[in-house]
């Protein structure tokens, strides 16, 4: 009898240090998923970010000068290029097609392609107002009149 006894002695020990056993397991496992959200996510949110702009790239933008007619639109989504033409810009909003609409606005960046082709260097700059469905970008005095501006917006 004592090999019997010996089995249900260890059955005893296993039943009782069971729960205790899946308690620590649990843990370690939300520490390891904390860990590797921690590390990870916003890698995640970055790359879910770009599959979504990439999602969008075929949708068209138009913009609206005030002094100008901007033309030549190219891209789409978020980010493109445009034409300053008929006058003198003082800034274009960038009307985002409707399927289009962040949550609260835009953030935006821009640049002047055609002053650096000459080598003439424009500092990037950025929106100046925005709404879920536009943003506002102001044209530095630097540019001229048929200047190709680049642009490039994330909504946020």
């Amino acid at each position: 009898m004592e090999p019997f006894d010996t089995l249900v002695e260890q059955k005893e020990i296993i039943t009782k240090a069971w729960p205790s056993f899946v308690i620590v397991a649990g843990v370690m496992a939300a520490i390891l998923f904390g860990i590797f959200q921690w590390t990870y996510g916003a890698q995640i949110e970055h790359w879910k970010g770009l599959a979504e702009q990439n999602a969008l790239a075929s949708v068209p933008f138009t913009a609206v000068g005030a002094g100008c007619m901007p033309t030549n639109f190219t891209g789409a989504g978020s980010a493109g290029t445009f034409t300053l033409a008929g006058g003198r810009c003082t800034a274009v909003t960038i009307l985002m097609d409707s399927a289009l609409k962040a949550p609260n606005g835009w953030h935006c960046s821009a640049g002047d392609k055609t002053a650096l082709a000459h080598n003439i260097w424009v500092p990037q700059w950025y929106e100046v107002a925005s709404t879920p469905r536009t943003a506002t970008i102001p044209i530095p005095l630097a540019a001229d009149a048929m200047d190709v501006i680049t642009f490039g917006c994330k909504a946020y």
